[in-house]
């Protein structure tokens, strides 16, 4: 009877509540149940998509705090450089239906950029649902992992601070 099985598919929401839910909530309320979230799987679909082992996380500010994605990535392939941006205009733009504007093309550009500027090296990015399904990134190929998107790139293929040659990010219309 119920539920057995919960899936948190939010990045925010698994980074900061799935370890308590588990480890405290669940032995006294039902020890039979699970809770699952997204980031974990993701980290797992990452080592076979990036060449260059440097992979980017956008993600809300709650999620690029946790760490969560580097500490799971790491566990699983310690070689791999995992760089995060904080984008607190995404959950706004979401909520009020506006991730398919032209706002969001500006901060979704923003933010890559900002990545980028860390990282040169980052040939895969990880996106995730709320904007990835309003979002149209160019790319040789991506593929849906655990979480948002995952868009594995050619490294010469994305956007920098200084060029975008041929390179396009822009919301879906």
């Amino acid at each position: 009877m119920g539920c057995h099985l919960v899936i948190l598919a939010c990045n925010t929401a698994s980074a900061k509540a799935l370890r308590t839910i588990q480890m405290n909530d669940l032995p006294n309320i039902d020890p039979d149940r699970r809770v699952l979230g997204v980031i974990r799987p993701t980290a797992e679909c990452i080592g076979s998509m990036t060449q260059t082992r440097h992979v980017g996380i956008l993600a809300t500010a709650g999620t690029i705090k946790s760490e969560s994605y580097p500490l799971e990535v790491h566990k699983l392939f310690e070689d791999i450089k995992v760089s995060g941006e904080a984008c607190p205009m995404w959950v706004p733009l979401v909520e009020n239906n506006e991730a398919s504007g032209e706002g969001a093309d500006f901060f979704i550009r923003k933010y890559i950029d900002n990545l980028l500027a860390k990282d040169r090296q980052i040939d895969t990015l990880v996106l995730p649902d709320t904007i990835a399904q309003d979002t149209k990134i160019h790319s040789p190929r991506s593929e849906s992992g655990g979480t948002g998107r995952i868009c594995g790139y050619q490294s010469e293929r994305l956007p920098s601070p200084s060029s975008r040659n041929g390179h396009e990010v822009h919301s879906g219309r």
